[in-house]
């Protein structure tokens, strides 16, 4: 009777012990993927001496542990290991990376400010010879170094291909640094020529007298208090000085265009946007820079006429004091 019961108590241990094994293998599978049959040694054999008996599955009897032989060698470096251990990695296995060295320091030099540093192997190309990269990244970088190192410069459209980062514009000339002095120039001799000449003679043609030089400040002094309106003819006369202003502006204007000195400054996203639109857009996009720069101008113009009257009038009030 012990034969056989021996014998059902063997089969049901083997029965337990596969369905354990099966079920561990599905866990297994389930936990780790695709990936998980190069991990799961089936092939391996049974380690030598192993006991199959119940007290052994059930961990009574622990087997000892073997004796490995650890070769006495000097250690690596870290760096040397971290190179071998990324080394040791499959290439397919790696973090992918969305730029490479040489787009990640292009950007670095772009946000420090472009040029000044000396030339290395990932610097961008110099002007005169043309970039042979076709990946927009590598333009877009090239464009935004070149927009920081011709930062206050002007800036045109032609100056750049479409396909090519836009070409640093000349320093601005001496004329063009006068430009802003002799607008003022010419609105204080304008402002001079209606106070002392212009107003003076239109008084004397209205009232027919011909006063002196105390009486003309006098007036331009009332201004400061009074409107021209409340001396019944007697004060400061109006003078058509507006229409004489528009003549002037329109002159200085067109002697800027036709003299090629009107120098624009567009923002510096829409100066490296500006290459990649279509043809007419850019064009149109320039001249409504242009033209609002024409109306900035006359503006501050205005703002300084504005200023220079009040100037004469404190100055009547000095001089009649």
């Amino acid at each position: 009777m012990s034969s056989p019961s021996a014998a059902r108590a063997e089969a049901r241990r083997k029965a337990i012990l596969g369905r354990g094994s099966d079920r561990l293998a599905k866990l297994t599978t389930s936990a780790r993927g695709e990936e998980a049959t190069s991990y799961i040694q089936t092939d391996v054999p049974l380690r030598a001496g192993a006991s199959t008996d119940l007290a052994s599955f059930t961990g009574e009897e622990t087997p000892s542990m073997p004796h490995v032989d650890v070769p006495r060698t000097s250690p690596l470096p870290p760096s040397v290991s971290s190179a071998a251990a990324s080394a040791s990695v499959p290439t397919d296995r790696r973090a992918p990376s969305t730029w490479t060295d040489d787009q990640q320091r292009q950007f670095l030099e772009a946000l420090m400010g472009g040029g000044g540093a000396p030339p290395t192997p990932f610097s961008l190309p110099p002007e005169s010879q043309p970039p042979t990269d076709t990946n927009p990244m590598n333009t877009f970088l090239a464009q935004l170094a070149l927009a920081n190192q011709a930062q206050g410069q002007g800036y045109s459209p032609a100056s750049a291909a479409p396909g090519k980062p836009p070409l640093a514009a000349a320093s601005p000339t001496r004329i063009q640094k006068l430009i802003p002095l002799i607008h003022a120039l010419c609105l204080w001799c304008l402002l001079a020529f209606f106070v002392l000449w212009q107003e003076p003679k239109v008084y004397a043609e209205k009232t027919g007298l011909h006063e002196g030089e105390t009486t003309i400040w006098r007036r331009w002094q009332m201004l400061g208090y009074r409107r021209a309106e409340d001396e019944s003819g007697w004060g400061v006369q109006l003078v058509p000085f507006f229409w004489a202003l528009m003549t002037l502006e329109i002159m200085l204007h067109s002697v800027r265009i036709f003299t090629g000195h009107v120098q624009i400054n567009p923002p510096q996203l829409l100066a490296l946007a500006i290459n990649h639109l279509p043809s007419p857009i850019p064009s149109l996009i320039m001249d409504v820079l242009r033209y609002l720069q024409m109306v900035n101008t006359f503006v501050d113009d205005i703002a300084l006429s504005v200023f220079g009257i009040g100037v004469v009038v404190v100055a009547a009030g000095w001089v009649t004091s």
